[in-house]
């Protein structure tokens, strides 16, 4: 399922629990908080796909979607990724793919490299 639209918000995230659904991708447009769309992500048992684009994550919306542990793939936005932030990923290590996109400026290759060390058994987090 993807959703991408301006006038979605959280009164349409929050029902997409009930829905047994594998893949969902709220994109560009969805005018909801991504705290709302967490919680409910987390709910969805059957999800195993997840992409969250057109926002940025803050540090608490990175720590609670690391607990959607029912996820295999996950691609979602990032406004800034200093050193200090790089140990939030490792929660991620349950996952068989890793996508992280900037949302201002590219990631070095310094950060990148320290990034895919992070996840040896992890497809790389950025488009080669």
């Amino acid at each position: 399922m993807e959703i991408s639209c301006s006038k979605a918000t959280a009164a349409l995230v929050k029902h997409l629990d009930q829905i047994p659904v594998e893949y969902l991708a709220l994109e560009y447009g969805v005018n909801t908080p991504a705290s709302d769309a967490i919680v409910t992500v987390k709910s969805i048992p059957t999800l195993r796909r997840l992409k969250l684009g057109g926002t940025s994550l803050t540090d608490s919306e990175i720590t609670a979607l690391a607990g959607a542990t029912q996820l295999e793939e996950l691609s979602f936005g990032i406004l800034d990724l200093p050193d200090e932030r790089l140990p939030q990923l490792q929660a991620f290590a349950f996952l068989k793919s890793l996508r992280i996109v900037p949302t201002k400026k590219p990631f070095s290759a310094e950060t990148q490299a320290k990034i895919e060390a992070l996840f040896p058994k992890t497809s790389s987090p950025f488009s080669k």
